[in-house]
């Protein structure tokens, strides 16, 4: 094939592709946050100190538009564990769209600061493929 016919291919190939809009992908930035449950004797206002916590060091170590409901492309589950024998909150991640869960992780919340697990969040939040947002 010559090069001049072999470019011109490639580039209609380029253009015919799908692509997603603009809103899509600033709405691939946007992640709703619930309201953290409180479970065994945790005391609720921590739990939803700790979400605020959260929600705001994800938001000002990111790119990522955090809301309380709505659609959005993921959101994040949290629970705030407290017993005889442990403190720890549970944070999950979802697809939306499809409720997949995307990444788990356990943190015991006298060591763990909201900084630290909303880096944690934000990672993996980068990790999920663009490709994958869009099923």
């Amino acid at each position: 094939m010559k090069p001049h016919i072999h470019a011109l291919l490639v580039a209609t190939l380029l253009v015919a592709l799908p692509r997603p809009c603009v809103a899509q992908e600033f709405a691939r930035l946007d992640v709703i946050i619930k309201p953290f449950e409180a479970v065994g004797k945790a005391d609720p206002e921590f739990a939803k100190s700790l979400w605020q916590q959260l929600t705001q060091a994800i938001e000002r170590k990111s790119d990522f538009r955090v809301a309380l409901g709505g659609s959005a492309y993921y959101y994040l589950k949290g629970e705030v564990l407290t017993d005889e024998k442990r403190h720890l909150v549970t944070l999950q991640l979802f697809k939306a769209k499809t409720d997949r869960s995307l990444w788990l992780a356990n943190y015991d919340y006298r060591r763990a600061t909201a900084d630290t697990m909303a880096t944690d969040v934000i990672a993996a939040l980068y990790s999920v493929p663009s490709s994958d947002t869009w099923h």
